[in-house]
């Protein structure tokens, strides 16, 4: 399956089961076809796309890498995260959706499964200047 498809399968099951766990949209995902590999990238990337896209213009400063933890913790690995395709595939959903008029909360159901958006949203709701933040990298276990 092509990955835009598979990025809006994705995207749809992140908005519509807000309440289910990781391992349960992956679940879910993979019913339509998409293998699981693919599936387990796109819940892990597609929150950070669209956390990223939403606060793009805030000042925020994101670093262009993400770490890789074994099942230890430890980290093992470390991406520059334009080259991971379920990210940049995300960020050109983010484009399209804008483009045609989706409304913010049409980003935030899926930004809100990711940590950074949590974190950002803590700053928000207590005052805090967003504008000099710098987020950390993601950390994902593979």
């Amino acid at each position: 399956m092509d990955l835009s498809k598979a990025v809006f399968i994705g995207v749809s099951h992140l908005q519509t089961y807000p309440p289910l766990d990781d391992d349960e949209i992956i679940s879910r995902i993979e019913r339509h076809g998409i293998d699981r590999k693919t599936a387990i990238s796109l819940v892990q990337f597609l929150p950070i796309a669209f956390t990223r896209f939403l606060y793009r213009g805030s000042g925020i400063r994101f670093p262009d890498h993400c770490i890789f933890l074994d099942e230890a913790l430890e980290p093992f690995a470390e991406r520059n995260i334009y080259t991971i395709p379920a990210y940049v595939e995300g960020w050109k959903h983010c484009e399209w959706a804008f483009k045609v008029g989706e409304p913010e909360l049409y980003f935030e159901f899926v930004a809100a499964r990711s940590a950074g958006f949590q974190l950002i949203q803590d700053f928000i709701k207590e005052g805090k200047d967003i504008t000099r933040m710098m987020m950390s990298p993601p950390m994902m276990m593979e």
